[in-house]
């Protein structure tokens, strides 16, 4: 019998929850990056694709005030 794939799939709306963004700007990065699968008007996203989310706007956030 074939393994099924036990990902979880997300909305971007949760995605955005999750990450504490907007779900515009959740939605600016998959269509950036190509990240997820459009099935009709929704976008749902896997364990991997949020992974990579979260990198990224680790990466994209501004550096403290205070540090300089």
């Amino acid at each position: 019998m074939p393994r099924m794939n036990t990902a979880t799939i997300i909305t971007t709306r949760q995605a955005a929850e999750q990450l504490g963004v907007s779900h515009s700007r959740v939605r600016q990065l998959c269509g950036q990056l190509g990240l997820g699968q459009v099935v009709g008007s929704t976008r749902l996203l896997t364990d991997r694709d949020l992974r990579s989310l979260q990198q990224t706007e680790r990466r994209a956030t501004r550096p403290d005030k205070s540090a300089t």
